[in-house]
């Protein structure tokens, strides 16, 4: 065997466990689907995760269902309103982010659909930890609700001029939410607290203030979603 061959065999295997050795053992992997659709009446362009690699196999196709389905409706609601508003072409641009903190992942997918001088964004989170028992829970059992509405509240009365502070009275069920160092951060859809120049407003709560004393959910126990 030739020095140059040898040493290109030492290359390759050097590069082949380098690779190996920067993937974590349990780590979640996800790849990104599209959906690309233009007609005279509308135009669809959206992205969305199917996760592969789930600690819980079973979570993980009952994420995907879930994450799929909520796209497939929201498809469906446009095509049936472009169908309803002849000449109006309709407008549906999705984003997705997708937020790790430790073993907890949050998806969040804004819809952005419009048509005449009509505008919707709204944002849907789903939220799950990557361990081996499978439950499900709502924000709403995840944290003390009455006493995160009232943090909320503090927060949106510290700047009166940007907030709808009056007009705030609960969160929703489903507010759209992650969890990022410590703290739970709250997103709203567009004119839901604020003006719509301020597009889909976030409030930050250190989690420990809100989390539930004896919340039906586990963190060391399994997925939730919102």
């Amino acid at each position: 065997m030739s020095v140059l061959v040898r040493f290109m065999l030492l290359l390759t295997i050097i590069i082949v466990c380098g690779f190996e050795g920067t993937t974590n053992k349990g780590e979640i992997t996800y790849r990104m689907e599209q959906i690309n659709e233009v007609t005279n009446d509308f135009e669809i362009h959206v992205d969305y995760p199917i996760f592969e690699k789930m600690t819980n196999r079973t979570l993980e196709k009952e994420s995907n269902y879930k994450i799929k389905d909520y796209i497939d409706g929201k498809v469906n609601k446009v095509e049936k309103l472009a169908s309803e508003t002849m000449g109006f072409p309709i407008f549906y641009y999705g984003e997705t982010e997708v937020v790790k903190d430790i073993d907890f992942y949050s998806v969040l997918l804004t819809s952005n659909i419009s048509w005449e001088n009509h505008y919707q964004s709204q944002v849907k989170s789903f939220n799950f930890f990557n361990k081996p028992e499978a439950t499900i829970a709502t924000l709403e059992e995840l944290t003390n609700f009455e006493k995160l509405t009232e943090e909320v509240k503090r927060e949106l009365a510290k700047d009166p001029e940007v907030y709808n502070v009056k007009d705030f009275k609960t969160l929703r069920e489903d507010t759209a939410y992650y969890l990022k160092d410590g703290d739970i951060v709250l997103v709203f859809n567009k004119y839901e607290i604020a003006p719509g120049v301020y597009g889909n407003p976030e409030i930050t709560i250190p989690y420990s203030r809100v989390k539930a004393k004896m919340p039906k959910v586990q963190e060391n126990e399994g997925p939730l979603f919102n």
